[in-house]
C-alpha cells in the first residue's frame, strides 16, 4: 500500500477544504461518554436497569465507528477515494455484536437477556446512518458481498491491532481474535436468524422502548459530536416566573373569569405543593381537565414548573419542559407566552414543519451559535423548553428515520404537556393511551393531559396493553393524578353557552343561510363548516346578504399561514372594539384562537369538536342578561349535507348525532356529562388501527409497520403552491434561488438582511449553505397554501424552477399572476370538494 493510503491520524470527519478534521479516538470517547452522562436516573426497563443501560450505551458509542479505522474509509473520506470496502457501520456492528456475545459488555445475568440485547444493539450500530429496522439483514443475495467487504476490512483491521486493542482497552490476542471472528458471524445462525428468532420467542413492547432509546442517544450523540456541539446545561425552573408574567399581563385588572383562572391556577400548583415526596417520585402522568377559557396553557406551564422544581430538590436532575400542541396554526400564541413567561432566562426550541424562522429568536442571536449549528439544536430537542406540535411529538415515536428517531432519547425524564389531547384521531387513542402509559414507566416521562374534555385515553390504552395478553391482564391500572380534582364544578359554574342541536332537516348553504337569518338577531357570530368549499360559498353568501350590517370575514386553509393570521387579528380588533362580526371558517378556529362571539353556528362534528367551537362564544361571560347574570349564548349544531362524512369519516358521527338529539338545549353544567357517556361509548372497543400497529408494530420490531402511522394522513393528492404575495416573499423567492443554484459568489449581506440572520463569515460551507437553504424555506412557507390535485390541474400554476431554474416540489404563483390565481378574502383559485387537511 502506498505512503499516501496510510495516513499518522484516523479522522472521523474530516473537511477537505480546511484541512481539518475530528479525530477518530476523540469522537468515539465523546459519543460515548455523553450517551451515558445523559441518561438520567428515572430510566428503567424491567430486565436492564439505569447502571446497566449506562454501560451499554457508553460501549455503543465506542465501537459504533470502529470501522472507520480502515484505510479504504480514511481515503475516501481525506481524498475522496471510493472503494466497495468504505462502509463502516457493518463491520463495526459486527465487532460490537461479537464484544457483548464475548462477555465483555454484559449488562445482564439472564443470558437469554444478553442474547437479545447483543442482536439488538448489532442492529442499532448498523444502521445508525440509514432507516431502523430488523428485517432483511442476511439476504442471500448479499452474502457473497457481504463476506468479501467483511474479509477485505478484517484484514486492513489486522494491520492496526495494537493500536485498536490500546483504544478498546483489550489485548492484542483479544483483538485479534475478534477481528478473525467478524467474517465468520455471517454464518452464525444465532445471529442471521434472530429476527425471526425474535418474533417468535421474545416479542415484547420493552424491546422497542428500548432500541428507540439507544439508537436515538447514538444519533444524536454522533451528529452533535460531528458538528462539535456542546451539552447545554440545562436552566432551574421558577414557578414564580409564570406569577410575574400573569401581573405584568393583567395590569391589575380583574373580572370574573380571571378570578375563575387564578382559583384554578392556585388549586393546580397547590396540588404539586402537598404531594410528599414519595409521590412525586411515583406519580407519572397528571391530568388537567377544565372548560375552555379557563388558562390552561399558563396553568400547565406553571405545573411543569413547579413539578421541575421539585424534581430537582429530590433528584439534583433539572428536567426538560416539552410541550406538544395539536395545530400549528395556534403554536405561535403559546410561543409568544412562552418567550414572555422566560424572560431571557432561558432558551426556546420551536420545533414543528414551519419551526427554523424561529431559531434566530431561540438560539442564534442569543448565544452566538452558527446556523448549522442552531438547526441540530432545534431537530434535536436541545433547549430549556421545548415547543413541538403533535405530529412532531408522535411521528417521532412511530418511525424508523434516524433524523426523526435523533430527539426521543430527550424525552427521558422530561416533563410533557400534551394540549388538547381530544384532537387526536379516535382510531389512535388506544395507541397513543399505551404509548404515554409505556414512555412514564421505562423512561420516566411526566405527562400532564390537557384539554376541555378529556378523553379516555388512559383507559383505552390499559385495554390495549392487556389485549390477549395473559402476562399483563394482572396489571393495576395506571395511576394519575387530576390537577383540579374539582373540574366538575368548574362546568357547573359556567353559564356562557348552551348548544342547541337543529336537526330537524339536512341543510344545504341556501337553507342555512334561512336558518342563520331567523335565528341571527344582528349578534357577532362565528360559523363553522367543515370544508373549504362550503366555507367559501357560504363566507359569499353571508357578505352579500349581510355586509351592511355586519364585517364579514373568510377564514380557512385556503388562505395563506400570513393572511390567516392578519384575519384573526382583524377579527380580534373588530370584536373588542364592539363591532359586529361574521366569521366564516372552517375548524382552523376551534383550538387556542382567542376570539370571543356572541352566537356560534356548527356543522356536525364530533362532540370535542363542538365544545371547542363553543369555546369561541361567550368566551370571557361578558354577555349579560337584564339582571346583570351571565347569559348563555346559543351555539347552534346543524347538519349541513354529507360534509362531516369528508372530514370525520373514520369517526363515529351517528353515535354523536344521536347523543345531541336526546335533548333540546344542553347547558354548559351539562357538558361534562355528555363528554364522559361519548367517552365512555368510545372506549367500549379497540380500534384495528391501535391493535395492528401495536401487536405487528410495536411487539414484533415492525418498523415499517409502525411508520404507517399518520396522526394526519399524507394526502399524496396534496400539492404546495407559493403564492409570491409580497415583496418579502419576492425577496425570500430569491434568495432561496441564490443558495439552491450552487453560485460561487454568494451576497451574504444580502442575504442576512433578507433572512434576518446574522451572517458574519464572508464564505460559507456547503453544509452551512444547505442549513441556510432550509431555513429559507422555512420561512416561505408563510406564503404557500395546499392545494388538492383537481384543483391544481384546473387552476395550473407554474412550477417554480419556472421562476429561476430550482427544481422543487411545490410550485410558484409569481406576484404578476396573483389576481389569475389569489384572491385576497378567499384565497386560492376555484375551490372543489376538499378537506380540511
Amino acid at each position: 500500500m502506498n505512503q499516501m493510503a496510510q495516513p499518522k491520524l484516523y479522522y472521523s470527519h474530516y473537511n477537505s477544504k480546511m484541512k481539518t478534521g475530528t479525530q477518530l479516538e476523540l469522537h468515539l470517547q465523546e459519543v460515548g461518554e455523553a450517551a451515558q452522562q445523559s441518561v438520567p436516573s428515572f430510566l428503567h426497563f424491567d430486565v436492564i436497569d439505569y447502571q446497566q443501560i449506562k454501560r451499554l450505551l457508553k460501549a455503543q458509542g465506542y465501537f459504533h465507528d470502529l470501522g472507520k479505522y480502515t484505510d479504504f474509509f480514511q481515503e475516501y473520506m481525506r481524498w475522496g477515494k471510493r472503494s466497495p470496502y468504505q462502509n463502516h457501520a457493518h463491520i463495526s456492528a459486527l465487532f460490537f455484536y461479537r464484544y457483548l456475545q464475548e462477555g465483555f459488555g454484559a449488562v445482564s445475568e439472564d443470558q437469554q437477556t444478553n442474547e437479545i440485547l447483543s442482536f439488538l444493539f448489532y442492529v442499532l450500530v448498523r444502521k445508525h446512518h440509514s432507516f431502523l429496522t430488523i428485517d432483511h439483514l442476511f439476504p442471500k443475495e448479499e452474502i457473497p458481498r457481504m463476506r468479501r467487504e467483511l474479509a477485505e476490512q478484517t484484514y486492513n483491521l489486522l494491520d492496526k491491532k495494537q493500536a485498536l486493542a490500546d483504544t478498546y482497552m483489550l489485548s492484542e490476542t483479544q483483538m485479534e481474535q475478534m477481528l478473525q471472528d467478524i467474517p465468520k458471524l455471517l454464518t452464525d445462525k444465532k445471529l442471521t436468524l434472530s429476527t425471526t428468532r425474535f418474533r417468535k420467542k421474545y416479542a415484547h413492547e420493552r424491546w422497542y422502548f428500548l432500541m428507540l432509546y439507544g439508537f436515538s442517544q447514538l444519533v444524536d450523540k454522533d451528529k452533535s459530536s460531528a458538528a462539535r456541539l456542546l451539552q447545554r446545561d440545562q436552566i432551574h425552573f421558577q414557578s414564580e416566573w409564570v406569577t410575574q408574567y400573569i401581573e405584568r399581563k393583567s395590569k391589575g385588572q380583574t373580572s370574573h373569569v380571571n378570578q375563575m383562572r387564578e382559583q384554578a391556577r392556585h388549586t393546580v400548583i397547590h396540588q404539586i405543593n402537598k404531594m410528599t415526596a414519595d409521590e412525586v417520585a411515583s406519580t407519572r402522568i397528571f391530568t388537567l381537565t377544565a372548560p375552555t377559557g379557563i388558562g390552561k396553557t399558563l396553568t400547565s406551564m406553571q405545573a411543569a414548573f413547579r413539578l421541575g422544581e421539585r424534581l430537582q430538590v429530590l433528584y439534583h436532575y433539572t428536567p426538560k419542559i416539552i410541550t406538544a400542541i395539536p395545530f400549528v396554526n395556534i403554536i405561535e400564541q403559546t410561543k409568544i407566552d412562552y418567550e414572555e413567561v422566560l424572560h431571557g432566562k432561558g432558551s426556546l426550541n420551536v420545533n414543528h414543519r414551519l419551526a427554523h424562522k424561529h431559531i434566530i429568536d431561540s438560539f442564534q442571536l442569543k448565544q452566538e451559535i452558527p446556523i448549522e449549528k442552531a438547526m441540530l439544536e432545534v431537530d434535536s430537542w436541545e433547549g430549556d423548553v421545548v415547543l413541538t406540535t403533535f405530529v412532531q411529538f408522535f411521528q417521532s415515536i412511530f418511525t424508523g428515520q434516524n433524523a426523526r428517531l435523533m430527539k426521543v432519547n430527550k424525552l427521558a425524564g422530561s416533563i410533557v404537556i400534551l394540549d388538547e389531547v381530544q384532537s387526536i384521531p379516535e382510531k389512535y387513542m388506544p395507541l397513543i393511551g399505551a404509548v404515554i402509559i409505556k414512555l412514564s414507566e421505562y423512561y420516566g416521562t411526566r405527562f400532564i393531559l390537557m384539554s376541555a374534555t378529556q378523553p379516555y385515553l388512559l383507559e383505552m390504552g390499559q385495554r390495549l396493553l392487556s389485549h390477549g395478553d395473559t402476562e399483563t391482564k394482572e396489571m393495576t391500572p395506571t395511576y394519575s393524578r387530576s390537577l383540579l380534582p374539582e373540574y366538575a364544578d368548574y362546568y357547573q359554574l359556567q353559564a356562557r353557552t348552551k348548544l342547541i342541536p337543529s336537526f330537524q332537516r339536512v341543510l344545504d348553504t341556501d337553507s342555512l343561510m334561512d336558518f342563520f337569518a331567523e335565528t341571527w338577531q344582528n349578534r357577532s357570530a362565528v360559523v363553522v363548516v367543515n370544508t373549504i368549499k362550503r366555507c367559501i360559498n357560504v363566507y359569499e353568501q353571508m357578505k352579500d346578504q349581510f355586509s351592511g350590517k355586519a364585517l364579514v370575514y373568510h377564514l380557512s386553509t385556503n388562505l395563506i399561514p400570513i393572511e390567516r393570521k392578519r384575519v384573526i387579528e382583524e377579527v380580534k380588533i373588530a370584536l373588542t372594539s364592539d363591532q359586529t362580526v361574521i366569521l366564516v371558517s372552517t375548524q382552523t378556529i376551534e383550538a387556542g384562537v382567542d376570539l370571543d362571539f356572541e352566537v356560534g353556528y356548527r356543522d356536525l362534528a364530533p362532540i370535542e369538536s363542538l365544545i371547542q367551537t363553543a369555546g369561541r362564544v361567550n368566551r370571557n361571560a361578558n354577555r349579560k342578561d337584564h339582571n346583570g347574570e351571565t347569559r348563555a349564548c346559543p351555539v347552534y349544531i346543524v347538519c349541513l349535507e354529507k360534509d362531516h362524512q369528508y372530514i370525520y369519516m373514520f369517526h363515529h358521527m351517528d353515535r354523536t348525532k344521536a347523543l345531541l338529539a336526546k335533548q333540546d338545549v344542553i347547558f354548559e353544567p351539562h357538558y361534562l356529562p355528555l363528554i364522559d357517556t361519548y367517552y365512555a361509548q368510545m372506549a367500549d372497543h379497540l380500534s384495528t388501527e391501535s391493535l395492528e400497529l401495536w401487536k405487528k408494530g410495536v411487539q414484533l420490531l415492525d418498523f415499517k409497520k409502525v411508520s404507517a402511522f399518520q396522526l394526519i394522513p399524507d394526502d399524496q393528492s396534496i400539492v404546495d403552491v407559493l403564492i409570491e404575495w409580497d415583496e418579502q416573499a419576492e425577496k425570500l423567492a430569491d434568495a432561496y434561488e441564490m443558495l439552491r443554484l450552487d453560485e460561487t459568489e454568494l451576497d451574504l449581506e444580502w442575504i442576512a438582511c433578507v433572512t434576518g440572520e446574522a451572517i458574519t463569515s464572508k464564505s460559507i460551507s456547503p453544509f452551512q449553505k444547505k442549513a441556510l437553504a432550509r431555513l429559507i424555506l422555512s420561512k416561505l412557507s408563510v406564503y404557500m397554501v395546499q392545494v388538492r390535485i383537481q384543483r391544481f390541474q384546473q387552476t395550473k400554476p407554474l412550477p417554480f424552477s419556472d421562476r429561476g431554474g430550482v427544481d422543487t416540489s411545490f410550485y410558484w404563483v409569481p406576484r404578476n399572476q396573483l389576481a389569475e390565481f389569489y384572491h385576497i378574502e378567499t384565497g386560492y383559485g376555484c375551490v372543489e370538494e376538499a378537506r380540511m387537511w
